[in-house]
């Protein structure tokens, strides 16, 4: 997965992981064109354990037939202590409502924009958002298919895999 080469400090990655057979799980990492202080944590939001992927691994069980989206995500950082607990903390989430609208929901500013992304990295549409817990973007007659969405708040960058579903 390609990410943005700045703001390390601030960046979360949702990781999506359908397991059929179910079993264990071990998520490690290969840290490539990172800074050498930049950290790799791995938040597990069901046992709520982080680990830092750039000294280890990290190993669960996942159920048969298994669909997580919102179990896993990845948070970079370059801080020495490698957690930023407020940030690491903070819900956010985003989900579509079919082709008809995006649902950010968590606090925003009024400062935050969404940005989404096609899967060839192609701007599809930008909006400002409210002061708020609940944020609706208008996506009608977007095709089927997997959109990145990635929201910008007071120099936060969080990013979200979005499917689409006519």
């Amino acid at each position: 997965q390609a990410l943005p080469d700045n703001d390390y400090n601030n960046m979360i990655i949702p990781i999506g992981l359908d397991f059929k057979t179910g079993g264990e799980v071990v998520f490690s990492s290969e840290l490539m064109n990172l800074p050498a202080d930049c950290k790799v944590i791995l938040e597990d939001k069901l046992t709520n354990t982080f680990t830092d992927l750039s000294k280890g691994y990290y190993k669960t069980t996942v159920a048969a037939n298994s669909i997580n989206t919102d179990r896993f995500r990845l948070k970079t950082s370059s801080a020495t202590t490698g957690l930023d607990k407020e940030t690491i903390t903070t819900k956010l989430n985003a989900y579509a409502i079919r082709n008809i609208e995006i649902r950010v929901t968590g606090q925003v500013s009024k400062n935050a924009v969404a940005t989404l992304y096609d899967v060839h990295g192609r701007v599809v549409l930008v909006k400002n958002m409210e002061d708020g817990n609940m944020n609706i973007i208008p996506t009608p007659n977007l095709k089927t298919g997997i959109y990145m969405l990635s929201v910008t708040d007071n120099g936060k960058l969080t990013g979200f895999k979005i499917l689409v579903r006519e």
